[in-house]
């Protein structure tokens, strides 16, 4: 089974339907069960279905009930597979009748976020033709540093135009947050700092462990940063940016402050949304919305403030504390092991075999359940690694046959997923007790998980 976004769809070798996206199915009009297995051409065109991969072009897509709805599209090409992500230019498909009124802001954010999306792609796709013709390794950097840019801002902007990912569960795990920020805002800091803005940080070395989605605080640590700075003009833009995390009681809480934005109340309320009762009436705050419920869904919260006389803007993060982990010592990890490595992506599992091999273990890479089978009945493993979702069915699917012949695996398999969050692979880890690993991942955060697996 296939992993795809809203706006997405994924092809096989002969240009026929293996899954699309609810979206670009409601476009179409054609409901998504009929259209796989169909030739996409019916019903998209453009110059980036037969061109290069890698490349932003226009794209159409044939509505049955609309005629033509254009805009942007992109290819990529992931092993068998092409993935075709289509970016409309108005959000006139979802309730035509009352696209920009003013009586529904919500669709005209959605619009307005569709447009920023096809810029950050356009950022991506320009600056990737500029490495190449770099002058100097400086410039060469700048443009991978705004590549790596261009692509996170498109991620968060593309998880706000689906609704649907804001009500996902999140995936709550116990994380040394001081380090997984530093990581994530690494590349904000620098450009923050490039932009004239002064920026601190003040985060304990001894590490401050909280229970939270990291990924979901980073986002919305991010998104809040680059809306007061780099996102604003420079007569609008904090001049100082002090981030602190800390442990309080049962809770961790980091702290943002912002000083010296000339108009602190607009800051506020025009890119903040103070006002959790006011209807939307920017970007911002609908992001600030999701932000405050995806919190509140892992029992955290966000506290706004202001300080005229001293122009600051005062947010806070609470999140609940969580006890450091016991720590694994990589060098008693059995060695070597036989270590059955189950991901649809061969990239992946070479990487898995250069990660794994390093310490002397024996890496088996399959890319589909059916390979999976065959191998789990050619020989034994002492452990297994898999992607939950596989091109043909699920990780579920195969453990139910597995965990009969195997049951010594039954204890010693490690999902390591692109999306930790699928309400499928949480109920069922749950029920079979089943440690997650969110990608990406470092090597020893994986040697790590093996070495409690196999301890």
């Amino acid at each position: 089974m296939n992993s795809c976004g809203a706006y997405e769809a994924i092809l096989d070798a002969r240009g026929a339907i293996v899954a699309v996206g609810p979206r670009l199915a409601s476009i179409i009009g054609v409901a998504q069960a009929e259209l796989v297995g169909r030739p996409i051409g019916a019903w998209l065109r453009g110059a980036i279905l037969s061109g290069p991969a890698g490349v932003a072009g226009a794209l159409e897509v044939k509505s049955e009930a609309q005629g033509t709805v254009s805009g942007l599209g992109l290819k990529t090409v992931e092993g068998e597979r092409t993935r075709l992500v289509f970016l409309p230019e108005t959000s006139r498909y979802e309730r035509p009748e009352r696209h920009e009124s003013r009586r529904d802001p919500e669709a005209r954010i959605q619009s307005d976020l569709v447009r920023e999306v096809q810029d950050a792609l356009t950022g991506v796709v320009g600056f990737a033709g500029l490495v190449q013709v770099a002058p100097t390794p400086h410039r060469r950097k700048f443009y991978v540093d705004q590549i790596a840019s261009q692509a996170e801002r498109c991620r968060r902007l593309v998880q706000a135009l689906d609704p649907a990912s804001a009500s996902r569960a999140p995936f709550i795990r116990a994380v040394d947050l001081g380090a997984e920020l530093t990581r994530a805002l690494s590349g904000l800091r620098a450009a923050i700092e490039r932009s004239g803005v002064s920026f601190d940080v003040e985060i304990p070395q001894e590490g401050v462990w909280a229970s939270c989605d990291v990924r979901a605080v980073g986002d919305i640590l991010v998104a809040l940063l680059s809306r007061a700075t780099v996102a604003q003009r420079r007569e609008h833009q904090a001049n100082e940016v002090v981030l602190t995390l800390a442990r309080a009681g049962g809770h961790v809480e980091l702290r943002l402050v912002l000083t010296g934005a000339d108009e602190p109340h607009m800051l506020l309320r025009e890119r903040f949304g103070m006002d959790p009762d006011v209807t939307p009436t920017s970007a911002t705050e609908l992001e600030l919305r999701g932000a405050r419920a995806t919190l509140e869904r892992q029992g955290g919260a966000l506290r706004i403030d202001r300080d005229d006389e001293r122009e600051e803007v005062r947010i806070a993060l609470t999140l609940p504390a969580a006890t450091a982990p016991r720590r694994t010592d990589i060098a008693r990890t059995p060695v070597p092991l036989e270590v059955l490595v189950v991901d649809e992506d061969p990239m992946l599992g070479e990487l898995y075999q250069e990660m794994l091999g390093v310490s002397g273990h024996t890496v088996t890479a399959c890319r589909s359940v059916y390979a999976a089978r065959e191998a789990l009945r050619a020989q034994r493993f002492d452990a297994m690694v898999a992607e939950f979702q596989l091109r043909d069915g699920l990780l579920s699917e195969l453990w139910a046959i597995a965990s009969t012949s195997h049951p010594e695996l039954a204890s010693r398999l490690l999902v390591v997923t692109r999306d930790p969050r699928d309400p499928r692979l949480l109920d069922w880890a749950a029920h079979e007790r089943t440690p997650i690993l969110a990608k990406p991942f470092q090597a020893s955060s994986l040697l790590e998980q093996l070495v409690l697996l196999t301890s």
